[in-house]
């Protein structure tokens, strides 16, 4: 089965309006989107490579395809409704991961919310971070950053010392971790040793 241009991926705690909500802001006729729900989990190990509660997933197929037919319009669209679940999760109760005996558990970097993938090449995908405690205009920051670091990815026009720095990570995983760096002003790659946080 082929794989979808955008899918929604959400733990049954998410509220289904928001899911709804955002599907119904970003469906087109000729969109290949599909959602899928699924049974809350609680780790007691912090691990990166895990789905957040809700997963927003972005194909290639939604960039060599879909948008190469219909144009940018679809994109900004997507955008607009990406920074504004923002708000909508502002109330949503933060994935809790557990601390062994006599330890207490750190407050996470990342949430445990939410996280955008986006397909890379050679079945590998890329997971974005998003920081925990950040103000509504540095989300808005990660996702202008996100959006056009996948479409210039998947335009073939990213420059070379940030494709150096995406080849740094384990070439045997298929998630490639990463996050936005405020005081850099770029996205960068995240090394994270498996059942650790970074």
């Amino acid at each position: 089965m082929s794989l979808p241009q955008i899918a929604i991926s959400y733990q049954n705690s998410i509220s289904q309006s928001i899911v709804d909500e955002f599907a119904a802001a970003i469906s087109h006729p000729k969109l290949d989107l599909r959602t899928e729900s699924r049974d809350d989990s609680v780790y007691a190990v912090v691990e990166w490579l895990l789905p957040t509660a809700l997963v927003i997933y972005i194909g290639k197929s939604y960039f060599d395809g879909f948008l190469k037919e219909m144009g940018k319009d679809h994109y900004l669209l997507l955008k607009k409704s990406l920074i504004k679940l923002k708000s909508k999760l502002r109330d949503f109760s933060f994935i809790k991961t557990t601390a062994t005996a006599g330890k207490i558990a750190k407050e996470p970097i990342y949430t445990f919310t939410f996280s955008i993938y986006a397909e890379a090449d050679n079945d590998q995908r890329f997971k974005l971070l998003i920081q925990n405690n950040i103000t509504d205009i540095e989300y808005e920051e990660i996702i202008e950053a996100f959006l056009n670091f996948i479409a210039s990815y998947n335009d073939k026009t990213l420059a070379q010392a940030i494709l150096n720095k995406l080849s740094v990570g384990d070439p045997s995983s298929k998630t490639l971790l990463i996050a936005y760096n405020f005081q850099k002003r770029e996205l960068e790659p995240i090394e994270v040793k498996r059942g650790s946080s970074p």
